[in-house]
């Protein structure tokens, strides 16, 4: 038995206008924290002025260059990370509730972490917590993942 699918001109507009939608919001948001996201004041004129490379106060732009867009950008390159993972973690799983506590990463960092501050390996206390940490939780989700056959 074969269906057909049948889109109407409505629903074919839709998809890419909730995309320009929400890439508007974005960037009125990221505007939104390069000006209140501090103490410092700042207008929207200021960030304007940045954006489009005309003079304007430069302790201002500075403050926009050196500390708020780096900021902003960090912010936005991390969500789009976590969220990149959690949707690698779900089709992996093949279950849109997948969290990291059900591939074992949580676990294997926190393990990894307890180990570590034991002081059983001289040397291993000299290595940052975050790099051991992130090798334990590695470790595991790999572990898990090679006996729980999802490799083939």
């Amino acid at each position: 038995m074969e269906t057909t699918l049948s889109i109407t001109k409505r629903q074919l507009y839709r998809f890419p206008a909730m995309i320009l939608g929400l890439m508007f919001f974005l960037i009125l948001g990221m505007g939104w924290s390069l000006i209140n996201a501090a103490s410092f004041p700042m207008n929207w004129a200021d960030v304007a002025d940045f954006l489009l490379g005309r003079e304007g106060n430069v302790i201002h732009q500075h403050i926009i260059y050196s500390i708020r867009l780096p900021r902003t950008l960090a912010a936005t390159f991390v969500g789009v990370g976590l969220g990149v993972a959690g949707l690698l973690m779900q089709s992996i799983t093949r279950n849109p509730l997948a969290s990291p506590s059900i591939l074992g990463v949580s676990a294997g960092a926190a393990f990894a972490f307890a180990f570590a501050s034991t002081g059983l390996l001289p040397w291993l206390e000299s290595v940052p917590v975050l790099v051991v940490t992130f090798a334990g939780a590695a470790f595991a989700g790999t572990l898990v993942f090679f006996l729980a056959g999802l490799h083939t």
